[in-house]
């Protein structure tokens, strides 16, 4: 069965997103990697806690400091918040990916898809209750 050419070019641009995926996860990690270090070294206390500790037993800590990191914790915990929403809504994208490409396997194969897990876990349990039953074999 021939694909529509909604379908074949969503194929199309789905296998050039599959395969560039390497690529662009090297290079986020590795740009994750580089702006850790980055910041390591020009401001520790951004990314050391045992930085900042060292700094507040010794009393270095200036007070403008920490009254800014104090208003900024706030802000750094509701960026994690958005970036966890922004993973979720992502989430639900791929889902909808998976369905159409679903869709479109069923379609071109003529079935409904495998059956429910729950039917799958039945037969298999009922298979291996039988398989192990000794008294098949005398019979």
């Amino acid at each position: 069965m021939a694909l529509s050419e909604d379908e074949a070019r969503f194929l199309k641009r789905r296998r050039w997103f599959v395969k560039s995926w390497k690529v662009v996860a090297v290079l986020v990690v590795v740009g994750l990697g580089a702006v850790l270090v980055y910041l390591s070294i020009s401001a520790p206390q951004l990314v050391n806690p045992m930085h900042v500790a060292r700094q507040l037993e010794a009393k270095a800590v200036e007070r403008l400091d920490l009254e800014v990191q104090a208003v900024l914790l706030p802000v750094a915990i509701l960026g994690w918040f958005a970036i966890v929403a922004a993973v979720i809504v992502l989430g639900f994208g791929v889902i909808a990916n998976e369905r159409k490409h679903l869709a479109i396997i069923d379609r071109l194969t003529g079935g409904d898809g495998p059956p429910a897990d729950d039917e799958d876990e039945d037969k298999d349990e009922e298979e291996d209750d039988n398989e192990d039953d000794p008294r098949d074999d005398e019979a």
